[in-house]
């Protein structure tokens, strides 16, 4: 079953800041299955263009999240600021993600969200 939250905080586990500046807050927390259901589209994108949390750390993703995930359902993707200065950035599926750039994919299928949707439809919660 697909739930929970995510958040876009300063100080991250990875010791990266990956508050998205485009929703002018220091942290969002957004609800995943609310997110999925509100993609835009299903795209393919090299697996070297998108960002997620702990992508620099070797082995940072492991453990049974890692290999219980379903590569088969795609992660969700938005075009926003992230600590590597790449086009897309994960904003769930980081685990899905590793385990396809250990399998060797170079390109993956992703849910699409505009950072637009994402922020008019109320899908995050602010805290300043």
């Amino acid at each position: 079953m697909l739930e929970g939250f995510h958040d876009a905080i300063e100080d991250s586990w990875d010791n990266l800041d990956w508050r998205i500046p485009e929703f002018n807050s220091h942290t969002i927390i957004f609800d995943v299955v609310e997110v999925y259901e509100k993609c835009n589209d299903v795209i393919t994108i090299n697996l070297d263009q998108i960002a997620w949390k702990g992508k620099h750390i070797k082995n940072s993703c492991r453990g049974e999240r890692y290999d219980n995930c379903d590569i088969s359902f795609p992660p969700i993707v938005t075009k926003a600021t992230n600590p590597f200065s790449l086009p897309f950035r994960c904003i769930d599926g980081k685990h899905r993600l590793s385990k396809m750039r250990d399998m060797g994919y170079k390109t993956v299928l992703c849910n699409y969200i505009t950072p637009e949707n994402l922020k008019s439809q109320g899908y995050y919660k602010l805290f300043e």
